[in-house]
């Protein structure tokens, strides 16, 4: 799995020189392009970047990191759950330049990490990490509240968590007991044949639920309509930044 997706991200990068322009930048590698690419099984336009498949969450949170976390000049440790590719790329970058800095990155397939956990009963101490990264997982985790709550025990007094995840734009989370749906039901219900759940405006009392603290962040806000365009920021939806404190 791991071969197969460095040599898609290979193919991509040689031939990103055919959507070269200057109307559009991805913070995540630093391409400039005619347009970012369509994406996702119902295709959202200006989704995907053409050199390192970064998503509109994706470079949303390398921003967030870089503007308002510091990066790259940090100091701590950083858990990344089910790392997106080009981020853990420069995160592992940035942890050979600075010593102070150490970057864990995980998932459930260790194809797909360097390391294997379960996000629901995770093999570090407590208080174990000064960050911890967790983009569209929660969607997929079957006890979702026990994930909260692990994610919750391994930061450290004073860390932060920034969780993102699908959501509807309804009051409430759609969550349907899994046995009761086919893939195709789920593809018609939260519009993703493997999620569980589509999170509605109540994701802010579930993450309050595990005895965390949590701010709700639209850091698209930060930008201009022009600079959102021209760093795919997405709409809002799948972006929404939740901080969260132990």
């Amino acid at each position: 799995m791991r071969t197969r997706l460095r040599l898609h991200h290979i193919k991509l990068s040689l031939t990103a020189w055919q959507h070269r322009g200057d109307n559009v930048e991805c913070p995540c590698c630093g391409g400039q392009f005619k347009a970012f690419l369509p994406f996702g099984r119902q295709l959202r336009p200006d989704a995907a970047c053409p050199a390192c498949l970064s998503l509109e969450r994706t470079r949303l949170l390398w921003l967030y990191l870089q503007r308002e976390l510091g990066f790259p000049d940090i100091a701590g440790r950083m858990l990344h759950l089910a790392p997106e590719y080009i981020l853990r790329k420069q995160l592992l970058k940035l942890a050979k330049q600075n010593p102070q800095f150490q970057y864990h990155n995980a998932d459930l397939d260790p194809q797909l990490a360097d390391e294997q956990a379960d996000l629901q009963a995770l093999p570090y101490p407590d208080q174990h990490f000064d960050w911890v990264l967790c983009s569209h997982v929660l969607g997929h985790v079957p006890d979702e509240a026990q994930a909260l709550r692990e994610i919750g025990r391994v930061l450290k007094p004073g860390g932060i968590g920034l969780l993102l995840t699908v959501r509807s734009g309804s009051a409430h989370t759609l969550e349907v007991p899994e046995q009761a749906v086919t893939p195709a039901d789920k593809q018609r219900l939260y519009g993703e044949p493997d999620l569980l759940r589509l999170h509605g405006d109540d994701f802010i009392q579930r993450i309050q639920a595990a005895g965390l603290q949590v701010t709700a962040i639209d850091y698209r806000d930060q930008f201009t309509p022009t600079q959102q365009k021209k760093y795919g920021l997405g709409t809002g939806l799948r972006e929404r930044i939740y901080r969260v404190e132990g």
